[in-house]
């Protein structure tokens, strides 16, 4: 059994406002910079079984949806039982490969604006719920702070 104030550290409104606050900024800016990675090297991957830029930012998508999931069924279940996905296999079955860059932005950027909206609107008292039965351990390998569920520096790192 894990306390929530392990898993969601300092989760209060003001905290949480700063960390949208941060992403928004990590989405404009790469909206407005798109072509942070030079456009020889986006669909270029540097290992075999390594993803290009291309699918990297298409796996952000898939991340930033199913992690709305997430977030929306915290909210009206008494557990925080979540199942992970495919994730090879989602980027492979969406051709992130052969889709344009600026329009994976822009699906990358809207997603997130609408997660982030998702955050906002969680109640405090909601975040204050405890959570006794969770499944972290599987869907992610250690516990994580607020400031981590969405990982900015880890976006903005990917993108250049």
């Amino acid at each position: 059994m894990v306390n929530n104030k392990l898993i969601f550290e300092a989760v209060n409104v003001n905290h949480l406002n700063k960390f949208l606050s941060k992403f928004l900024s990590v989405l404009e800016t790469a909206e407005q910079n798109p072509k942070l990675i030079p456009p020889d090297k986006i669909a270029i991957k540097p290992a075999p079984g390594k993803w290009s830029a291309k699918e990297i930012l298409g796996h952000l998508i898939d991340s930033a949806i199913v992690n709305s999931q997430r977030f929306l069924n915290a909210q009206t279940q008494d557990h925080l039982l979540f199942s992970g996905y495919p994730q090879n296999q989602y980027v492979e079955l969406q051709k992130y490969q052969e889709q344009e860059w600026e329009q994976l932005i822009q699906i990358w950027k809207q997603i997130n604006i609408h997660l982030k909206e998702i955050v906002e609107r969680i109640p405090q008292n909601v975040l204050d719920k405890p959570h006794h039965k969770h499944n972290f351990h599987e869907i992610t390998s250690r516990l994580v702070t607020a400031e981590e569920l969405v990982p900015t520096s880890h976006i903005s790192v990917n993108l250049k």
